[in-house]
């Protein structure tokens, strides 16, 4: 129980830490995000269609009861979602009966390549919070069978998919173990094939009309 307690200490440490030591030495991508947030200009990016308005939906929310600005508060939003993806992270090394998965989460947290982005106005963090979410739907799916776990895994990875296109491959990753398992039938690869597929292609076509609509 002791033991339980602490792992669940590990991403609350992290998610302080990181909210704490913000990075001071942007790069030019984070302070380019950063000015399409706060103005309005070039909303999408195709490669991570989805960072750009959400960050300034939120903007605009805080803009009328705080000051704060969006290379700061994208900053903040990255080190929660950090946070997020280490207790996400906690938990998929218990369904899958992990020894000692704290030590593991804490390994993580403290990496360079891992607290260096989300303590920056990057677009990596909150596709990998998302992409984790869903891999930890995915295992809840694998280990009862419940169909409900699936779907909500694929489409939760057709977000993570929408806030950078390089999570197609982890989405893809998961998709091969249909394949390469017997004991996970066609119907359960359409069930994680095709919610995602719908969102992201739905998404990018109705962006693609909005910003070149078609005139008679």
């Amino acid at each position: 129980m002791q033991s339980h307690r602490l792992n669940n200490l590990i991403p609350i440490f992290f998610t302080i830490l990181y909210l704490w030591l913000p990075t001071i030495n942007s790069g030019i991508d984070a302070y380019a995000y950063a000015a399409a947030i706060k103005w309005g200009n070039e909303l999408w990016w195709p490669h991570h269609l989805l960072y750009v308005p959400f960050g300034r939906l939120f903007f605009k929310f805080l803009s009328g009861i705080s000051s704060i600005q969006p290379l700061e508060l994208m900053q903040w939003v990255n080190a929660i979602a950090a946070g997020l993806t280490l207790k996400y992270l906690l938990e998929i090394l218990k369904l899958n009966k992990v020894e000692t998965p704290g030590i593991w989460v804490l390994f993580v947290g403290s990496c360079f390549g891992f607290a260096r982005f989300v303590t920056e106005n990057e677009t990596y963090m909150l596709p990998i919070l998302a992409g984790t979410i869903a891999t930890f739907c995915f295992v809840k799916y694998v280990l009862h069978k419940n169909q409900l776990q699936l779907v909500l895994s694929s489409l939760i990875f057709g977000l993570a998919i929408l806030f950078h296109q390089i999570h197609v491959f982890w989405f893809l990753g998961l998709a091969l173990i249909f394949v390469s398992k017997s004991g996970l039938n066609g119907k359960a690869l359409m069930l994680f094939i095709i919610p995602a597929s719908l969102l992201v292609l739905g998404t990018y076509l109705l962006v693609f009309y909005a910003v070149n609509p078609f005139h008679d």
